[in-house]
């Protein structure tokens, strides 16, 4: 497919695909979900399928309640080393790697920006995988408005805009050290 769209349009400076699997479950509070049960994220294999066929960018998928159990607390150790472990074996593949926490504005059902999510939580859950994933890693890349992978309800769509503002700014300060 890269190869027929070059031939068409010349040089394909991205060519990319989403590798499902980390964005697979369905979090309920309190309750943890489960690698490799709820859910499980691509494999080296995959990477390297991918770089074959000419793609150079895939997005990672995960769940922010995976990554962060808690809201505004540290993130899970396990379960960042093991995404991180997985964005960083697809950058060792050649491939640039967009961070993806796959939520459709929520938090265990709840909304980005309601009482029990408040927009500062979902701002301070970018900033500390800004802090993992720093701005210049090779191949890492942390997307603007993209952040929770679209809105799920039309009311909420200026919150996508706050919200993408208000952690961009916030970012700039922990991604440029």
């Amino acid at each position: 497919m890269v190869a027929l769209i070059a031939s068409v349009f010349g040089a394909v400076p991205y060519a990319g695909v989403n590798l499902a699997g980390g964005d697979f479950g369905n979090p309920q509070p309190g309750r943890q979900m489960v690698y490799e049960g709820d859910f499980t994220y691509p494999t080296d294999a995959e990477f390297g399928y991918c770089s074959q066929k000419g793609v150079n960018v895939v997005r990672i998928g995960c769940h922010w309640e995976v990554l962060q159990p808690k809201l505004d607390e540290p993130l899970d150790p396990t379960e960042f080393k093991r995404y991180a472990d997985v964005v960083k074996g697809a950058v060792r593949r050649g491939l640039t790697v967009l961070i993806d926490p796959h939520n459709y504005d929520r938090y265990e059902g709840q909304a980005v920006g309601s009482d029990a999510v408040p927009k500062s939580a979902f701002a301070e859950f970018w900033r500390r995988l800004a802090s993992e994933f720093k701005r210049g890693e090779e191949g890492i890349r942390t997307p603007g408005p993209f952040l929770v992978n679209g809105f799920q309800d039309r009311r909420n769509r200026p919150l996508c805009h706050l919200s993408a503002a208000m952690i961009v700014t916030d970012l700039a300060a922990v991604t440029s050290t």
